[in-house]
């Protein structure tokens, strides 16, 4: 028993005196504050391995993608992700973080030239750690882990950065 206290022979020290205190629910720990919704569901925007060029379906994924946000200022989230058998490619970055973060950097750079303002683009990269798949070797399961997701937040732009005024004289 390694001469360890149980929780009834310790009376309780070390542990709070106090019951949980949270969110009402039925799920008082907060696990997420606002999750993220992906813009167009079904469009998929895919990689060859160690690629970053996006391809004719991806961009009309993009196109698809720019449809529904035009107008808006809603703060967007790119995700770019990469296949496990990616981080082979570069032993200095075994995770692929800096090949997915290029991947997201190219899909913003689209929005961008589609009219999409570029304040509200937040690329990221997720390397290899939210794989789609998991245990798949194929080059057609690989594929659909190297990718690009765009979800929507909640935030707006506004939030972070009020609207400029115009001063006299047109500056």
């Amino acid at each position: 028993r390694l001469g360890l206290p149980t929780h009834s022979e310790n009376n309780g020290m070390g542990q709070s005196p106090n019951e949980k205190q949270g969110q009402d629910g039925s799920h008082p720990d907060v696990e997420t504050i606002q999750p993220g919704k992906v813009v167009a569901a079904g469009v998929k925007i895919t990689f060859d391995s160690g690629s970053t060029e996006i391809n004719a379906e991806s961009l009309a994924a993009i196109d698809v993608i720019v449809s529904k946000v035009t107008g808006l200022n809603n703060v967007l989230f790119i995700k770019g992700h990469a296949s496990i058998d990616e981080g082979a490619l570069h032993p200095d970055d075994p995770n692929a973080m800096d090949l997915s973060y290029r991947r997201a950097l190219a899909v913003a750079d689209e929005l961008v030239k589609r009219g999409i303002d570029r304040r509200v683009l937040r690329p990221m990269a997720c390397g290899t750690f939210e794989p789609v798949l998991t245990g798949v070797y194929d080059v057609v399961g690989m594929r659909v882990n190297r990718r690009v997701e765009v979800y929507t937040t909640d935030t707006t732009i506004r939030d972070y950065a009020p609207a400029r005024t115009v001063e006299a004289g047109g500056k």
